[in-house]
């Protein structure tokens, strides 16, 4: 195992080149002790702006969003890899399957908490990406990412995103959990 270098063999997966347009279906869960609430849309994104240019996204931002505060598209996840560098990596198993699992550092210059990944996961033969968990905590406050990914007719792309974040203390009340997962993908270099 070479960890730079199966991360870089990872990387180049998660940002190949998409085509021009891309279709995929949305199904947010938003859980708190208050609201529960599910939403489900399809969307077909221009990859090289990432406008949506049929459906709408839902109103469930689970990471960020984009420049007009809209859930983000297939190409806005919250890991960027240009902003993470594999430091080790061992052999584990990751839901029962064999991975090899790179440690990060981030590299970015950026806020705290803008690099809040450590862990990838990836197939330990073919290098194709499996999942990439992390997490923030303080004294009060404990927030758990995990991205997991999905190869479809070559392309690397989310399949989903988890965000939970629990307080404790003062903090006790806070208690959020948001997923996002992305099925039905389609790619074409045509509008719909």
């Amino acid at each position: 195992m070479d960890a730079p270098a199966d991360y870089a063999v990872a990387a180049r997966m998660m940002t190949r080149s998409l085509p021009a347009y891309v279709s995929y279906s949305i199904h947010s869960i938003v859980h708190t002790p208050v609201v529960n609430k599910e939403e489900t849309a399809a969307v077909v994104v221009r990859t090289s702006d990432g406008v949506v240019v049929k459906g709408k996204r839902p109103g469930i931002n689970v990471e960020g969003g984009d420049r007009n505060g809209q859930s983000p598209t297939v190409r806005d996840s919250p890991f960027d890899p240009a902003c993470y560098a594999a430091t080790a990596a061992r052999t584990t198993l990751f839901e029962g399957r064999p991975a090899e699992e790179l440690t990060l550092r981030g590299t970015c210059k950026s806020d705290k908490g803008d690099q809040d990944f450590s862990k990838l996961y990836i197939d330990p033969v073919s290098r194709t990406p499996m999942a990439v968990t992390g997490g923030d905590s303080d004294k009060t406050v404990a927030v758990r990412l995990e991205q997991r990914f999905v190869s479809v007719d070559h392309h690397v792309v989310p399949a989903s995103l988890l965000v939970d974040i629990k307080g404790s203390g003062f903090m006790f009340w806070l208690n959020l959990s948001v997923r996002q997962e992305y099925t039905k993908y389609a790619f074409s270099n045509t509008p719909p």
